[in-house]
């Protein structure tokens, strides 16, 4: 009987420091560090672009904007929308590391989503990303532009949602209607 005393003594201190963990990740401000873009304009809710297409909206984005979520700026390029039911949305994702150290085995199929107007969630489909240069490596300052590909269906507006991280919620880019 002892023996499964410690064994759960252990399992509730393991899920203990978890929670502690989760709250203490939940807490912390990562938009908030200084990433050295200070030259990033806010814009009305209309989406208007600056001339080096950074924006920071109340969370509206549209394609084209550089949109910054912890230490990542990602830019949706690209939508291609093909004619088949269900549709397949071609996403060209541009990612660049505004950090000081190279993020190791970046996986981009786990930082873009697409999102439906019901709330539906959407992953990249495995084996159609497409990287630039083959790498699973993130640089600073060195964008890497990738193409995802999601299979949705047809008579719903979308969202791409980019993120940094497991622990941020992400920002939505508005990828607009898939006509029925």
């Amino acid at each position: 009987m002892s023996v499964l005393k410690k064994i759960l003594k252990i399992g509730l201190g393991i899920v203990a420091v978890f929670v502690l963990l989760l709250i203490i990740g939940l807490s912390v401000d990562t938009d908030s560090a200084d990433t050295g873009m200070n030259n990033i304009n806010v814009v009305d809710d209309s989406n208007t672009k600056n001339d080096a297409n950074e924006v920071v909206a109340q969370g509206k984005y549209a394609v084209g904007d550089r949109v910054i979520v912890g230490e990542v700026a990602y830019t949706i390029t690209e939508v291609d929308i093909d004619n088949d039911d269900p549709a397949w949305i071609d996403l060209g994702v541009e990612f660049e590391n505004l950090g000081s150290d190279t993020r190791k085995y970046y996986d981009p199929d786990n930082n873009v989503k697409l999102i439906s107007e019901k709330g539906q969630t959407y992953e990249p489909l495995n084996g159609y990303t497409t990287w630039e240069r083959g790498l699973d490596e993130l640089r600073p300052e060195i964008p890497m532009e990738v193409y995802l590909v999601f299979e949705v269906p047809r008579g719903q507006k979308y969202y791409a949602e980019v993120g940094d991280s497991f622990w941020d919620d992400g920002k939505r880019i508005d990828i607009g209607m898939v006509p029925e």
